[in-house]
């Protein structure tokens, strides 16, 4: 197991866009090829299965975290050398909380916009602090991205805050942007 560790969070669903696929498997190439591990929901399927696939097949340590009652048909043990069965969803996101140095969004539905919601929202709380990167690809989380903004001029936000995560267009600027703050605190 090598020292860093991703938390790639994403769609157990590939999406209407062939483009979430594609960049899916450059993720899972890139985590790999920049040597490090790939923490990530343990499902085979979608998108969660071709960033576990590709970042294996491509040498990267995986660690696979699944609850037993979430869809078992979906469970993906081959595709992790470290797979652990939780009970349930909040169990799952405070393990690949902890055990990531770095999270990493891709397109997803609500389950990856809750554990996106948890990850800024303890990060503003101070729980964490650690890079955060939103892969935009095909501009997925520009309305996000602005309902943001429109929540800091309303007063809810403040402007610090919603500057927590980076929204990156392409994986490979999404891993020059991650291992450039991942070397920060690696010398912390």
């Amino acid at each position: 197991m090598k020292e860093q560790t991703i938390g790639v969070f994403m769609g157990a669903h590939d999406g209407a866009n062939p483009d979430f696929k594609v960049a899916a498997q450059a993720v899972g190439r890139l985590i790999a090829t920049n040597g490090y591990n790939l923490v990530y929901g343990g499902s085979a399927t979608g998108l969660m299965g071709t960033v576990a696939k590709t970042a294996k097949e491509h040498g990267a340590y995986v660690i696979g975290i699944h609850p037993d009652n979430l869809i078992p048909e979906q469970a993906g043990p081959d595709l992790a050398d470290e797979y652990i069965p939780v009970p349930d969803m909040d169990t799952r996101k405070r393990l690949m909380f902890d055990r990531a140095d770095a999270f990493l969004f891709l397109a997803g539905g609500l389950g990856t916009l809750e554990e996106l919601g948890q990850v800024l929202s303890w990060t503003k709380l101070g729980m964490y602090d650690k890079p955060i990167v939103l892969l935009n690809t095909d501009h997925f989380y520009d309305s996000l991205a602005q309902w943001l903004e429109h929540s800091a001029i309303e007063g809810f936000e403040d402007f610090i805050d919603i500057n927590q995560y980076a929204l990156i267009s392409d994986p490979e600027t999404a891993f020059a942007h991650l291992t450039k703050e991942l070397a920060k605190t690696k010398h912390a």
